[in-house]
């Protein structure tokens, strides 16, 4: 089973991704989705439906075109069989 670590980075005070953690988010956890839904011989249509989610959708989120809710993303990490482990960030309070 793939684990995914997702670290809390940066946020702002409106509390919106900054764009590093957009980064973060986009280069090295979509990633693993895709490469995931491939091993399992999922299309997107596919995933649409077994997430429940508009048609399209799916793609939108592994182009960065759009961003899953944190709960489409809890069901869509769930739907792949993978797990997600969340890890308190170290800050550098210099």
């Amino acid at each position: 089973m793939i684990i995914v670590i997702l670290r809390l980075i940066n946020k702002t005070i409106e509390g919106i991704m900054s764009n590093e953690a957009l980064g973060i988010f986009h280069n090295t956890i979509i990633p693993q989705f895709v490469a995931r839904r491939k091993e399992l011989s999922i299309s997107q249509l596919e995933m649409d439906e077994i997430v429940g989610v508009a048609k399209g959708l799916v793609s939108k989120w592994e182009c960065g075109i759009r961003k899953p809710s944190g709960y489409l993303f809890c069901v869509w990490a769930d739907a792949l069989g993978m797990q997600i482990n969340l890890t308190q960030k170290v800050r550098n309070d210099n």
